[in-house]
Order: C-alpha cells, then structure tokens, then sequence
C-alpha cells in the first residue's frame, strides 16, 4: 500500500485527507500533521472515536429491538431508496438524503446520546465567523428578559438588556 505525501510540504506522509467544494469542484488536499496545524486545522477531537462507535452501535441496536430511544416502527421505510428501518441498524448507514428526514428522531437520538444535544454548541474551526452563533444566544437572551420581567426580578433584566443590545448591534454591523 502506497501512502500519501503532503499536498503542502511533500516531505511528510499525509495523516489529514481534506476535502471541501469550490466554484462546484471538488478540492482534495492531504495533509501531514505540521502542515495542517499551521494551517489552523485542529486534528484534537473532544471525545474518543470508541465512544461514537459505542453510541452509535447501543442507538442502532436500541432501534433493533424496538426500545424507548427511538419508537419507530419496524417497517418503517425511505420512499426514495427504499432503505428500512432494519436495513438502517444492519449496515449502520443512510441510503440517501431523503433518509435523514425519514429516520430523522432516530438519528437524533443517536447523536443525543453521544453529544448530549443535536445542536452544535462547541468550538468552531479557526477562523470561521464567531457571530453564527449569535441569533441563538439573541433568542435565548430576550427569553430570558421575558421571563425576568414577568417574574418582576428587574435587577436581572439590566445585564441581559445590555448584552442583548451589544449582539444585535455585532449582528447588523456582520456582513
């Protein structure tokens, strides 16, 4: 088996396979560890890959016998590919794309149980926008004023009137 060098430096053998789309072409780049640090690409990941496997493999199986994680039924199946519910926990794979929307609670599920939510509240890769989080933490801030004014603790409402103000004028002033 032959291994890859580094698309950067071409010294060292890739560990790193990127791959991303520009003006609708697929871009690969190959990277060794050095090359992709510098380049900002955290290659640390926050929890093990046995800790997926193991998530994903109790989900499927939980699927499998009909447990409480997931309340599908076993004939449940995708109109498009034709994938089942039985297929799904057997080869631990999607068929299309119309299956994440088919087997969408399942799947939630699955990813609940290893990240304890579906909604991405981690680190985000060096350099992206650091305001995309910005509508969420909006939403939650003016639910939080609303619920301070109604229980009249108006103390409360000063620091999250003005940290609401600071997002919302970060986010017009976004491009």
């Amino acid at each position: 088996m032959t291994t890859m060098r580094c698309s950067l430096c071409k010294k060292k053998d890739a560990t790193i396979h990127y791959t991303e789309v520009v003006d609708n072409a697929l871009q690969k780049i190959h990277l060794c560890e050095a090359c992709a640090s510098e380049k900002g690409i955290n290659i640390e990941l926050p929890f093990s890959f046995s800790d997926i496997m193991s998530a994903l493999t109790q989900g499927l199986q939980a699927l499998q016998a009909g447990g409480e994680q997931a309340p599908a039924t076993p004939t449940l199946s995708c109109p498009l590919c034709g994938l089942t519910l039985a297929q799904l926990v057997k080869q631990g794979r999607l068929g299309c794309q119309q299956c994440y929307t088919v087997f969408d609670r399942a799947l939630r599920d699955i990813v609940r149980s290893v990240q304890k939510t579906p909604q991405h509240v981690g680190k985000h890769p060096a350099g992206t926008h650091s305001g995309q989080a910005a509508p969420l933490r909006i939403a939650e801030l003016e639910l939080a004023l609303a619920k301070a004014v109604a229980e009249e603790r108006y103390e409360d409402c000063a620091p999250l009137r003005d940290e609401l103000r600071r997002l919302k004028t970060g986010a017009e002033a976004a491009p």
